[in-house]
Parts: structure tokens; sequence; C-alpha cells
């Protein structure tokens, strides 16, 4: 697709060389990779004067070219905040992708990038500092969008056996709002009951109707990180829970958490020598900021080797959260940090 379209091409171009770290030509590979992202901007946004949504190559090149320019954003650790003006690109042309009739040689691209869409959507939404209406709104677009990708047959290609688990990042969100409700202005809004029935839901997960979702495979690697990977986000989920109801007294999290991050540490030694340590990584970086020991926080450093700037800006994130004087803690925590920072969240 690349080689018969410029625009593709440029956004491809622009993800190239991000695992190099040590070589004399990284700022010569930098400086590419700025030209060819520069273009692709150019690029989209003169595709954008003539598109046409009837033709059905269209809405999937510009979703291609947006979830490159994600890719590209998160992988050099932007802190602007960038990511989320492409992830809005994202989704106008994700909901033209998921209504057009794709032909049978695209039909595979158009299911993955859909998958990659609703993916970096529902984790952007994993976090505790305020979001607009119009995010939370579109987080539950992308929420109603998975059901029908269930059907697709390489579903569970990026989400694994955390679909169900992603489901729920927008309902917890919502439980968030609603309890900051309860406890300024002193009303009942129902959040002992939907807290007591979203940490049942969790903890007693069905993994085994959630590991046979996505593609097969006969490495142990694989499957063994995909058993992990799912682990590690339910107990991210939790933790994500936990803080979204008890916003100002972290005191009971700080009991429950620490058997919750050393298991998922556990899980996340599994998953790093697997092809699932890619999806989890903001799941881990969740996990990481409730690491209170000394030992705990060694092994997200050991984890989390600075190969990219994606991990070096989340080791940053982390020390911030670690050293500050105020005896920060969790996904409060970061939002403080990163708010007194003046820094975005954008990770995937």
């Amino acid at each position: 697709m690349a080689f018969g379209d410029p625009l593709v091409m440029d956004a491809v171009l622009s993800m190239g060389g991000f695992p190099l770290t040590t070589n004399e030509r990284i700022d010569s590979i930098e400086s590419q990779r700025m030209h060819h992202y520069g273009k692709a901007l150019k690029g989209l946004k003169l595709s954008l004067t003539s598109w046409n949504e009837k033709r059905s190559e269209d809405p999937l090149r510009l979703l291609l070219t947006t979830v490159f320019l994600c890719q590209y954003e998160i992988l050099r650790g932007n802190t602007q905040g960038v990511r989320g003006y492409h992830l809005a690109a994202c989704r106008h042309f994700a909901q033209a992708v998921y209504i057009s009739n794709t032909t049978v040689t695209t039909q595979s691209l158009a299911h993955v990038l859909l998958e990659m869409y609703v993916y970096m959507e529902l984790s952007s939404s994993l976090h505790l500092s305020p979001n607009s209406d119009s995010m939370q709104e579109a987080s539950e677009s992308a929420l109603e969008s998975l059901f029908g990708l269930r059907l697709f047959p390489h579903f569970g290609t990026l989400l694994g056996s955390s679909a169900q688990l992603y489901e729920m990042i927008p309902k917890i969100r919502r439980l968030a709002s609603d309890r900051a409700k309860e406890l300024s202005l002193g009303i009942d809004c129902g959040c002992a009951t939907i807290f007591n029935v979203l940490h049942e839901q969790l903890v007693a997960f069905d993994w085994g109707t959630a590991l046979e979702t996505g593609p097969a495979s006969q490495m142990e690697a694989y499957l063994c990180g995909k058993a992990a990977a799912g682990k590690l986000v339910q107990k991210a989920l939790v933790l994500f829970l936990l803080s979204a109801y008890s916003p100002n007294d972290p005191a009971p999290v700080r009991v429950m958490a620490s058997p919750l991050v050393d298991s998922a540490l556990e899980a996340a030694r599994i998953i790093s020598t697997s092809p699932w340590r890619n999806p989890v990584f903001w799941p881990t970086v969740v996990i990481a900021s409730y690491a209170c020991t000394d030992q705990q926080r060694e092994k997200v450093l050991e984890l989390m080797w600075p190969r990219i700037a994606l991990i070096s800006r989340a080791r940053e994130a982390l020390q911030w959260l670690w050293e500050s004087p105020d005896n920060l803690y969790g996904l409060d925590g970061l939002a403080t940090v990163f708010k007194d920072h003046d820094a975005n969240y954008c990770f995937g």
C-alpha cells in the first residue's frame, strides 16, 4: 500500500529506526523521521481537501496514516498532547472505515487498524486527570465499536485476552466523576453499589473464555505472554477502580495495592520476553505508579530499560512521582505531577 501511495509511505518512513539506541547515524535518522512526518502531515491536509467518502480506499489510507502519526508521537514521548489531535482524526476515519465495504485485499488491514484505534481510544482514558465531556463521549463511541469488532477473524491481535477488561475503562471513569460529585456535594449517586459490581466483575473475570480470543499460536512465549498480559491489565484496572472510588484517601488503596503490584510485576517479567510487552506498556506504568517499596521500584526500572524516548519519558514521570515531596502516589499522583510539570499523557 505504501509503495503505491506517497502519503502512506511518508507515514511509514516517519516510524523508521525508533528501536535504534547506540548508533552514530541516530541524529541523521531522527532528522529523516521528522522530514517524513512533516510530509505526511502536509499530505494528510491535502488529502482532506479532496476526500471522497464514497471511495472506499480513502478512509482506509487516511486511517492508516493517522494511526502511524499517533504511534510516532507515542514512540517519541511527546509531552505536548499532539497525539490527541491525531487520535481525534483517527476517530473520524475509523467510523468511515467501519461502515464502508472494504475489498477482500484490504479487509484484514482494516480490521487490525480498527482494533488499534479502539485500543488507543480506550487506553487513553486509563488515568484520573479530568477528561472533557467530548472525550468521555468518544470513549463511549469506541466501546460501542468494540462489540462489532469481535466478529472480525483477526480480533484480539492487540487487545488479546483483555478486550472485556478494556471495555470497563469508561465505566470506571464515569464512577470517578460520580464519586467526586458524591464527596463534594454530599449526595448519594449510587457509587458504592457500582463500585461493588465492577470490583466483583474484575476479581471474578472469566479467563477461560478470554484466553480463547485472538489469533492462535503454538509458541509458548506468545501464549504465556498473552495470559500474563491479561492478568497485568486486570491488576491495573483493579487499582484504577480503587483510586476512582477513594480519590481523597490513598491509605486504604496503599494497603490493597502492594500485593497487586507484586503480582503484576511478576506478570510483567513474563511479558517482557514476549510480543505482548508493547500493548501493555501503559498499564505497566499504571501499576508502577503504585510501587511503594524500593524493591518494587527497582524491578520497575529493570523492566523499563530506556531503549526509546517513550520508555525514558515513562521513567521520568515515575521518578517525578517517587521523588515528590508530598509523597504522591498512584494515578492521582501521576495526574498531579503531570500537571505540575505542564506535561500531557501520550502513552499507548
